[in-house]
């Protein structure tokens, strides 16, 4: 089964401190660009002997976040998500979103973000963590610990949204 198409959104536009916290994680780490202009990252996990490698990959593009069109597409998650049930002030921390990172392509081979014990989720939480973000899929928005703020079995008690800038 394939993963679902994952992106990790944000208040906090941090393309250089994501990519160093990626460097500390994975000292083999392959990126395409430089600081803040990187546009790929790819994080290959050691495997044991006669074991796949799994590698989780990321992508950023400023150019997707910076678009003149973007408060219309966060109205239009905004939407999308609403119609799942969802933690009370969820619209109010999609409206402050301002960065993106995607992972793409999708994880090979595929993982369960909601209860998987494979490192490329701890790798991809943490990432998001540290951009105090949430973590979107068709099917739901996670916060930094992989917990549903919504989706089609409405929020998780324990989840918990970003910190949002103050207004």
């Amino acid at each position: 089964m394939p993963s679902d198409p994952l992106v990790i959104y944000s208040w906090k536009p941090d393309p250089l401190g994501a990519l160093n916290l990626l460097r500390t994680i994975s000292p083999h780490l392959v990126v395409t660009g430089f600081d803040e202009n990187w546009s790929r990252a790819r994080v290959t996990l050691a495997s044991g002997y006669l074991r796949q490698k799994k590698s989780i990959s990321f992508s950023h593009d400023p150019a997707y976040y910076t678009r003149p069109d973007w408060p219309e597409q966060l109205r239009g998650m905004q939407l999308f998500y609403t119609q799942f049930p969802h933690a009370k002030q969820l619209p109010d921390a999609i409206a402050c979103l301002r960065f993106a990172i995607a992972v793409s392509p999708p994880p090979r081979p595929a993982f369960d973000i909601s209860k998987s014990t494979d490192d490329r989720r701890r790798i991809l939480l943490e990432l998001v963590g540290h951009l105090d973000g949430l973590l979107v899929s068709p099917r739901h928005i996670r916060d930094r610990h992989g917990k549903p703020l919504a989706g089609p079995d409405g929020p998780h008690p324990n989840a918990r949204l970003p910190k949002l800038p103050r207004t």
